[in-house]
């Protein structure tokens, strides 16, 4: 009896072993952290706030993504969307870019009326920051889009991407906010 319970105990501390070194070798997955986490029933009205911690670029240094609902958009408002991208940056001269969507259509940055990537270049061997805000007048864009945003949930959608560093590492933030106009 002692022998075969021997052969496995033996056979049980090798699993175990090899599953610890199998978790090991495996990286930390991304952790999505929202103020309506999904699934989401009630979207807030007014404000929300998503963070990916721990994320890894894909493929192109392409990030996953990051995504939140607002309950619906309404006439007399603005949408106010602050963005932060955050990654380390293993190759010199990398760029970073910010993209900001509202229910699939593109946001300008507040920056000069600008384009619809933020771009930022990074050094090497260092934490890379890219912050962007991006807002959307909603009336504007209903005239431009009619039957899109006023009385429709506005799904925010912002992506980053730091151009060819695949495999780095990254967080990523937004937070939306409808305030009226004045």
């Amino acid at each position: 009896m002692r022998t075969h319970f021997g052969k496995h105990a033996r056979r049980l501390s090798s699993a175990v072993t090899f599953v610890g070194l199998l978790t090991a070798a495996v990286p930390a997955s991304a952790v999505v952290q929202s103020t309506c986490p999904a699934p989401c029933t009630k979207p807030p009205k007014t404000t929300i706030s998503v963070r990916e911690t721990a994320g890894v670029l894909g493929g192109g240094g392409v990030m996953p993504p990051l995504s939140g609902t607002l309950a619906k958009g309404s006439s007399r408002t603005q949408l106010r969307i602050e963005t932060i991208f955050e990654w380390f940056s293993l190759v010199g001269g990398g760029t970073a870019t910010v993209h900001a969507a509202v229910n699939g259509i593109p946001v300008q940055s507040g920056i000069f009326g600008g384009t619809q990537w933020e771009t930022e270049r990074c050094a090497a061997s260092a934490f890379c920051l890219r912050t962007a805000s991006f807002w959307l007048d909603l009336d504007a864009a209903e005239a431009a889009n009619p039957g899109t945003f006023l009385g429709q949930p506005l799904t925010i959608t912002v992506e980053g991407q730091s151009l060819g560093q695949p495999g780095d590492s990254y967080t990523a933030s937004f937070t939306a906010d409808v305030v009226k106009k004045k």
